[in-house]
């Protein structure tokens, strides 16, 4: 079967301010910003709330880490409104994303999460990630965490 995809470059969330979260992620993770506009999205457009929305004023900011080109986050937030919260009880489902962040060291990185605003909501705990070269599981740390919006990080170092 011939291999399609090749890498993930970015995932975009809709936050309720692009500017704050950016900076969450500039300072718990050392993300720096790679772009910053303010857009229109259009009427039709897959990343409106619906086929027939109008358009609406947005921030798009998007944040990177060491690498040139992938592993970033795209934050749109929109101007006019704000996003619901569609899962209000806290548990995960269909639509909701989850963040895998690696990390070099763990324990500075869950410290900065909560001086930046974010909540813990798994504490930090040995497990295993599928991270090796090949996808093989490997030993780790890791944690779980809530960004300003409630995003879910799952932030792991390996050991």
């Amino acid at each position: 079967m011939k291999q399609c995809g090749k890498l993930v470059r970015r995932a975009t969330i809709f936050v309720r301010d692009a500017e704050a979260s950016a900076a969450f992620y500039c300072s718990v993770f050392g993300f720096t910003v790679y772009s910053d506009q303010k857009i229109t999205l259009r009427e039709g457009s897959p990343v409106t709330l619906g086929a027939h929305d109008r358009p609406r004023p947005a921030r798009f900011i998007t944040v990177k880490g060491a690498h040139d080109f992938t592993g970033m986050i795209g934050l749109i937030s929109l101007n006019d409104e704000q996003p619901k919260d569609t899962l209000a009880d806290g548990r995960l489902g269909v639509g909701n994303v989850v963040l895998v962040m690696e990390a070099e060291d763990i324990d500075t990185v869950a410290s900065a999460i909560e001086i930046a605003g974010g909540t813990l909501v798994m504490a930090l705990h040995d497990a295993e990630n599928t991270a090796g070269a090949s996808g093989e599981k490997i030993p780790s740390r890791r944690f779980f965490a809530k960004d300003l919006d409630g995003y879910v990080l799952e932030v792991f170092e390996p050991q």
